[in-house]
């Protein structure tokens, strides 16, 4: 299992990270401070182009999404654009895990998701608990009989 300590590449400089993990099934993203909205539209160009590749090469597979934070400081300018990423607004576009480090990232993140009108997102306190969501999730989608995870 992935944990805190290995899924996030701390010798990369970025401010806000971009991964595919989970053997494909799940984009990750990071932010740390500082960042501001064109380190984020980089990373949501990545999960553009990964997420077009996955719609031609495997037609109606989902791709879902962990979001997470570490030392976040003010929100930069811009941050409510991430709801134009696709991540929501793909195709591809399945759940979303957020695990957020305050009270003032959950607010904002909410009102992002509000007004991208995407219901498929969970707020966690912590990393293992949205990671079991989407274990969940991707286990569902590989065995439609199961119990639905909503």
């Amino acid at each position: 299992m992935i944990t805190d300590s290995n899924i996030v590449n701390r010798d990369y400089a970025m401010p806000v990270l971009f991964n595919i993990i989970e053997d494909g099934h799940v984009v990750h993203y990071h932010y740390e401070q500082p960042w501001v909205y064109s380190d984020m539209a980089r990373a949501m160009e990545e999960d553009r182009v990964y997420r077009d590749e996955i719609q031609r090469t495997s037609p109606g597979s989902k791709v879902h999404v962990l979001i997470t934070m570490a030392n976040l400081g003010p929100i930069p300018s811009g941050a409510l654009r991430g709801r134009q990423s696709a991540s929501f607004t793909h195709p591809t576009s399945g759940y979303v895990a957020i695990v957020p480090t305050s009270t003032q990232i959950r607010t904002v993140a909410n009102a992002a998701l509000q007004l991208a009108h995407f219901g498929r997102a969970r707020f966690f306190d912590s990393l293992e608990s949205a990671f079991a969501y989407l274990h969940e999730i991707i286990a569902h989608e590989q065995t439609p009989d199961l119990q639905s995870v909503r």
